[in-house]
């Protein structure tokens, strides 16, 4: 169901899930006098802005979570090195931050949703590693230590490890999103996964008795869609030249922001519009300080929606360019050899989200996945052992041969 008004709603779901309620009763200030959640917030809303306008999201339903992006992306830049890292976080903190202090902002904010009650908010990280490489043990550290990430060594090629992975992301995500991967790709030396699941339901739930179809308005065509009813008072103001609403759910630390831009402007100007003033997500957050209980007779579509993309050529336009060039990248602190023949090679995101009476679900997973550049190939060759040879057995890591021996005769027991 192609419902192009649902945009904002799926858009500001997963904003929502990070940017309410960051405060703790101790903040720590950081070089510069910013506080952990103060850089946190700024990072997650300018790169929200970045990430959702720079895609060509306002053709059919959509969905981004910019944070479960960000923190892949975070765990990422700890491997990074020189302009690599510079240009990632360029992109992810807007040149006001360290990558520690960036590290020591995601790290306060996973603390701090450690204990939530009345909603189901997690945010699991893990690594996979090509077992036939040894990973620097510092870069293991940090990841586990700041994105409580956890880390395993994978055979690529076998089938099994596919399988893992997607067992991960379907386990972290309650189902909701079965795989990332379609296959391992051959040159993979890493796979950083990031997900993000929210469930919650609403502080007035809908009751099924009131859902019942209505039209909605498409492109000048209407179809029948089914509509939840509520006669409430709810968090309402005219904003951004659109009506902005709040529907809280039974933690209030979370609620649905649900945005319909004037009738004079379809959704794609609007957005548009949005885009060109910039700094979007900061200007609906105060106009969501300015919202008043207003009593109505609300009228929500009920829906399910999937969406699914690769946001490497997005990163490339916000200037995250470095990273991906097999020439420039350089990701040296993730291996024990300080290889820089390391480079992104994909960046995948997969979302979902359920609104129905009850409340709202949603998840999202995204994969970092870093391979070795392309070197030349040889010629063909044709190599037969068909004379006497000599052969040996060894410890690669104690540098010992464990056995030696030659063999003559093939034929001979």
């Amino acid at each position: 169901m192609k419902n192009y008004s649902m945009i904002p709603i799926l858009m500001l779901i997963p904003t929502l899930l990070f940017s309410a309620g960051l405060l703790e009763p101790d903040p720590v200030v950081m070089q510069g006098g910013q506080t952990s959640e103060e850089l946190f917030t700024h990072s997650v809303q300018q790169f929200s802005d970045k990430l959702f306008f720079e895609g060509d999201l306002a053709d059919g339903n959509a969905m981004l979570s910019p944070l479960s992006v960000l923190l892949a992306l975070g765990m990422t830049a700890n491997g990074a090195e020189g302009t690599t890292l510079s240009s990632m976080l360029d992109v992810l903190v807007a040149k006001r931050g360290t990558l520690e202090q960036f590290n020591n902002a995601n790290a306060a904010y996973l603390d701090s949703i450690k204990s939530l009650d009345d909603v189901e908010l997690s945010i699991a990280n893990s690594l996979w590693l090509n077992k036939s490489v040894p990973f620097d043990r510092e870069f293991l550290s940090r990841t586990k230590n700041t994105y409580h990430a956890s880390a395993e060594a994978l055979d690529f090629s076998a089938g099994s490890s596919l399988a893992l992975i997607n067992s991960w992301v379907n386990d972290a995500t309650g189902g909701t999103i079965t795989s990332i991967l379609d296959a391992i790709d051959p040159d993979a030396l890493m796979y950083l996964i990031n997900a993000v699941y929210f469930k919650g339901d609403w502080s007035s739930p809908f009751t099924k008795e009131d859902t019942y179809e209505e039209d909605f308005h498409l492109n000048g065509n209407t179809i029948r869609v089914p509509f939840m009813h509520q006669s409430a008072g709810l968090p309402y103001v005219e904003a951004m030249d659109a009506q902005m609403l709040m529907m809280p759910y039974s933690n209030e630390r979370f609620a649905l922001i649900t945005i319909l831009p004037s009738e004079s402007a379809d959704l794609n100007s609007w957005l548009a519009l949005q885009r060109d003033r910039g700094g979007f997500t900061q200007r609906m957050f105060t106009a969501i300080e300015r919202m008043q209980m207003t009593r109505m007779e609300l009228s929500l579509p009920k829906f399910e929606a999937s969406y699914k993309d690769s946001l490497a050529d997005e990163l490339k336009q916000l200037g995250m360019v470095d990273p991906f060039d097999r020439g420039k990248a350089d990701f040296s602190r993730m291996t024990e050899s300080g290889s820089k023949d390391l480079v992104i090679g994909e960046v995948l995101h997969k979302t979902f989200i359920r609104i129905d009476e009850k409340g709202s679900e949603a998840a999202a997973v995204t994969s970092v996945m870093i391979k070795v550049t392309s070197m030349p190939i040889r010629e063909s060759l044709e190599l037969s052992f068909d004379r006497p040879f000599f052969y040996a057995i060894i410890d690669r890591e104690a540098g010992i041969p464990l056995f030696m021996g030659t063999m003559v005769d093939p034929a001979s027991e």
